[in-house]
């Protein structure tokens, strides 16, 4: 039986989905191929949960199970009328077009599309073009303090970490204390982050290494801090290497209880946050993106960096971007190399009332700087002008 909305079923992760998810997996042995084949390649279980809510989402739609959908792929590819091998091309270009959401069709037509493949019956056709109906807005520091202003403890941590370390939101969930407890307990800042391949996004992740400043440091101690010491939602929890280092608020009861935040609630927050603070407008269409997302964030960071003139391969470095084959064996900055060069940034990432200001003011001197040397250039060759005897031509050098 059909759903009576295309979007009644999300592809996006969804606890009310999970049991059908197992069904799937060891039920049907086409879900098996493909979830194995996903898992192995990718390595993200995230990818594989999206998937199965695609899938199960085109077998409601289609009132079909996985295994009927690849054992007629298989007769339809036999038959020598063109029409009928692609019978499943012309059925997914359908289920394309009930969706609103642009954006979630395409992902879905992908997930797809990967499901076929894994069966080895791929389909002939092109995922279509994806595009934005809203314009990307990347914030500023004073709206970016704004959005932390009027957010909670965990929340102002995850958007100052966001902005000042340029980490992903799938990345930002799979963190643990341990990856900053050594420069935290320290004292030391700008804090050190090594981020492990096992937590960088990409089939061919590297690790890497990025920091977080003042501000994002403070805010993730005062979370730390109200996690030890309990809330009426949850116990005190002892905070160990492991312990996730931003947990979700509810549902911790016991120590191995302590589940970390989902990307959804991630970008749930930075939303909030940004129409809150006045940011962005609210949404006028269903399915339509926001203007501020946790990338946003990201690309805050390397603007910033870019902003205080950061070498553009260690900016690069910094975001855990993969450098070209000719570039990686000649650029081997080290990890103080990479702490100088971010703390050169500093002015640029900061998010407090104070230091946004100084910023501005030096900004403003650096631009009145620029014009006054421009005015004694032009001011220097007026003179030199003037100093030239008239109806004498200035002398002009001559080639032999």
């Amino acid at each position: 039986m059909r759903p009576t909305h295309p979007l009644a079923l999300n592809p996006r992760v969804l606890p009310s989905l999970q049991g059908r998810r197992d069904e799937f997996e060891k039920r049907y042995g086409s879900v098996q191929r493909w979830v194995l084949g996903l898992r192995s390649l990718t390595g993200s279980e995230e990818t594989a949960k999206r998937s199965l809510n695609a899938l199960i989402q085109f077998c409601d739609w289609t009132g079909k199970d996985p295994d009927v959908l690849i054992a007629e792929r298989i007769q339809d590819l036999k038959q020598d009328d063109v029409r009928i091998r692609g019978r499943d091309e012309d059925l997914l270009l359908k289920h394309f077009q009930t969706f609103k959401s642009r954006a979630m069709a395409t992902n879905t037509f992908a997930f797809l599309k990967s499901f076929y493949r894994h069966n080895y019956v791929p389909l002939q056709c092109r995922i279509p073009a994806r595009w934005r109906v809203t314009s990307e807005k990347v914030p500023t520091q004073g709206e970016i303090r704004r959005m932390m202003s009027i957010s909670d403890l965990r929340d102002r941590a995850m958007i100052a970490f966001l902005a000042q370390s340029g980490v992903r939101d799938g990345t930002l969930r799979r963190l643990t204390y341990g990856d900053v407890s050594e420069d935290l307990e320290a004292d030391k800042v700008p804090v050190h982050i090594k981020i492990m391949p096992r937590n960088a996004k990409g089939k061919e992740a590297e690790g890497y290494d990025t920091f977080i400043g003042p501000e994002a440091v403070e805010a993730l101690r005062q979370y730390l801090d109200m996690r030890r010491k309990g809330t009426k939602h949850k116990h005190p929890e002892t905070i160990h290497v492991d312990s996730p280092l931003f947990s979700r608020e509810r549902g911790n009861g016991d120590p191995g209880g302590v589940l970390p935040v989902t990307e959804d609630i991630i970008q749930i927050q930075v939303v909030k946050a940004a129409l809150r603070a006045n940011v962005i407008e609210p949404k006028k269409h269903p399915g339509e993106w926001s203007q501020v997302r946790p990338h946003c964030l990201r690309k805050f960071y390397q603007t910033s960096l870019e902003r205080a003139g950061i070498p553009h391969n260690w900016v690069k470095r910094l975001l855990g971007h993969k450098l070209p084959r000719s570039e990686d064996p000649y650029s081997k900055p080290t990890i103080e190399d990479l702490r100088k060069a971010y703390e050169r940034a500093l002015p640029h990432l900061a998010l407090s009332d104070a230091t946004i200001e100084l910023a501005a003011q030096q900004e403003t001197i650096q631009d009145l700087r620029t014009r006054l040397e421009k005015l004694e250039a032009v001011s220097v060759e007026r003179l030199i002008l003037e100093a030239r005897p008239r109806g004498r031509p200035a002398a002009r050098s001559t080639r032999r």
